[in-house]
């Protein structure tokens, strides 16, 4: 598994988000000053405290709502090393929920796809890591992401999937009788 990513480390993106935030208050102010001397509406009581917070709150839950109906919008926020922990965490996460780690032979492999973040993580169960190594998973990375920036996520993870049941079929060939231990499908889970 990759090394995971201490987000503390980084106060350079904890600036940049108390930047953004900063921003946008102070936007809330200026477009609030701007507005009421322009529809005349100076003499309603906007200079009160409650009336700033209640702007500010409008604002932040256009924020909010804008951050869930536009992807690209909450993208903004999240730094890099963010996106990769995150991925990685939901990834690790997805891993035991499905029970990919109970195989006889610790042969489970997880191909994650996180659209917001817009990272790929492969994971493998210790026995097929100990025979195949960081490198061919980085392969499968390679191959989904491939097929993604082509515009087709389908052929990303076709294309990811047989790279990593190439690597499968040669050390772990099936036993014969068609029984797999685990389903083949593709989980989908909306955030």
């Amino acid at each position: 598994m990759r090394s995971r990513v201490d987000t503390w480390a980084d106060p350079a993106a904890g600036m940049r988000r108390l930047l953004v935030i900063n921003w946008l208050f102070s936007m809330s102010w200026d477009v609030h000053a701007f507005a009421v001397p322009l529809l005349g509406l100076g003499w309603l009581p906007w200079g009160e405290p409650l009336w700033i917070v209640l702007a500010q709150s409008a604002g932040a839950l256009a924020g909010w709502l804008l951050a869930r109906a536009l992807p690209g919008f909450a993208r903004l926020f999240v730094s890099e090393e963010r996106a990769t922990h995150v991925a990685n965490e939901q990834a690790l996460q997805e891993f035991t929920t499905l029970g990919l780690h109970r195989t006889a032979a610790e042969s489970g492999v997880l191909i994650f796809v996180s659209l917001l973040e817009r990272r790929v993580v492969v994971l493998g169960d210790r026995g097929i890591d100990a025979k195949v190594g960081v490198e061919h998973w980085k392969k499968v990375d390679e191959a989904v992401l491939a097929g993604i920036r082509g515009g087709s996520l389908r052929q990303g993870l076709v294309d990811g999937i047989g790279a990593a049941g190439e690597v499968l079929a040669l050390h772990f060939p099936s036993p014969g009788g068609g029984r797999n231990e685990l389903p083949d499908r593709v989980v989908v889970r909306a955030s």
